[in-house]
């Protein structure tokens, strides 16, 4: 045999490799081009035929902000400080971050209960990847959320003069958290097939979760043995962490962005396992 001549086989396999490679890379392509397709005719849906439009999407969490604001500092004389030099904080920005990531949550929550219900018709055709439609819920409440901390920013610049040097951070918390929600969503997404109540039961979490989440309140104000029990909820984390590096300009906790990290790596593939255990028996109890 010539030297520098390959083998007829490897040759071969080299080809089919190739072209297995091509066809994945193919339906990868696909899979996400259909995606974002749905993700962006789901989120104009939202304001279709409306006189705002797309307004309503910086209007209604500014409004929401605006009217918590007003209960919590004037009515309940709630009051925050920087934990720097005592002085008081933008109070609707600051609250405007924990509504905002609340509201991912509950979005994520009180569609994902139902979702497959609400797309039935496309569990019985083959060619459909059912896996896609909770990635298109989970896209839907961050753009939505992404308007939001944009008046956030704005806001944090008008108010303080500058954007803080700590922000870019904020890419650290949010992609784990949009892990998280994906995690919660496959679940939610598989049970809500066969647990009907599962409807009745995300409405109590997202109630729930408002108020055991230092959105109203900040993390200092809660007793001692609460706290330790607070902030095993990953929604603490996200959102005072989220404070911390866009309005008061200080370095997340990098321990528990790590344990953040490590329920989102954990959480995200278990999830996925078990939406694709259960979606076997869609199409029977469907």
């Amino acid at each position: 045999m010539l030297k520098g001549r390959a083998a007829p086989g490897s040759s071969a396999a080299s080809v089919q490799g190739f072209q297995a490679l091509t066809l994945w890379g193919n339906h990868l392509r696909q899979t996400i081009e259909l995606t974002l397709r749905l993700t962006m005719r789901d989120f104009e849906a939202r304001y279709r035929g409306s006189v705002l439009g797309l307004g309503w999407a910086f209007l209604t969490p500014l409004l929401t902000a605006l009217i918590f604001t007003f209960v919590f500092s004037s009515v309940f004389r709630a009051r925050w400080g920087t934990g720097q030099d005592g002085t008081d904080a933008n109070f609707t920005l600051v609250l405007l971050v924990g509504v905002l990531t609340h509201a991912m949550l509950a979005e994520t929550l009180s569609r994902a209960a139902g979702l497959i219900l609400a797309h039935s018709s496309y569990v019985k055709k083959v060619v459909f990847p059912l896996g896609i439609l909770p990635i298109v819920v989970v896209l839907g409440a961050m753009i939505t959320a992404a308007f939001g901390f944009l008046i956030v920013l704005l806001g944090h610049l008008v108010y303080s003069g500058h954007i803080e040097a700590t922000a870019p951070l904020f890419i650290l918390i949010i992609i784990p958290y949009l892990l998280l929600l994906l995690a919660t969503a496959y679940v939610l997404s598989a049970l809500g097939v066969y647990l009907r109540d599962i409807g009745q039961i995300v409405a109590f979490i997202i109630t729930a979760s408002m108020f055991l989440t230092p959105i109203f309140y900040p993390i200092s104000s809660v007793p001692p043995a609460f706290r330790a029990v607070m902030l095993l909820n990953p929604l603490t984390t996200v959102v005072e962490e989220s404070r911390n590096v866009l309005l008061f300009g200080r370095a997340p906790d990098w321990q528990a962005l790590a344990f953040l990290w490590l329920g989102a790596l954990v959480s995200f593939p278990a999830a996925v396992w078990v939406f694709n255990r259960l979606r076997v028996g869609f199409a029977d109890v469907l």
